[in-house]
């Protein structure tokens, strides 16, 4: 293998692994965990289409067990509501409280500045090219995975 490629693999390795480990740090300043950070977004940013337990697990790719339990605390600090849906009994979907859209509100808007401040640091040029470029890597990287799977 090209030892650039190499490289870049690592660095892109190092990058993904730095990345998230900074918002496990900001997940746990905020007495949250990385995938309850991520669940409660979830929630959060559903405001229009229905949230469930398997959406989150197939969007975020987070176990079952994992959601589920963090669903269960976040009830118990009154921070959403389980409904039935009427087309599928099986599933439920998740309301967030009033007390938890308060909850999350503060999180993400605190968030949301934060990353909004970076991104406009970053500048336009470079944010642009982060998204068109970690789109090509994903779509790339998909299309790769698809043909593995056909083989």
């Amino acid at each position: 293998m090209n030892d650039d490629i190499q490289y870049h693999i690592k660095e892109y390795y190092s990058f993904w692994s730095k990345i998230n480990n900074l918002y496990g740090k900001w997940a746990k300043e905020h007495d949250l965990s990385y995938h309850s950070l991520f669940v409660l977004y979830a929630i959060w940013d559903s405001k229009d289409n229905i949230c469930t337990q398997k959406k989150i697990c197939d969007d975020w790719l987070f176990p079952k067990q994992t959601v589920n339990s963090i669903l269960k605390k976040f009830e118990e600090k009154n921070y959403i509501l389980l409904q039935s849906l009427s087309k599928d009994k099986r599933h439920k979907e998740i309301l967030l409280t009033d007390e938890g859209r308060h909850y999350a509100d503060k999180i993400f808007v605190e968030l949301y500045n934060l990353e909004e401040k970076v991104m406009q640091h970053m500048g336009e040029i470079n944010r642009n090219n982060m998204t068109k470029n970690n789109t090509l890597f994903l779509n790339l990287f998909k299309e790769a995975m698809d043909e593995k799977s056909n083989l």
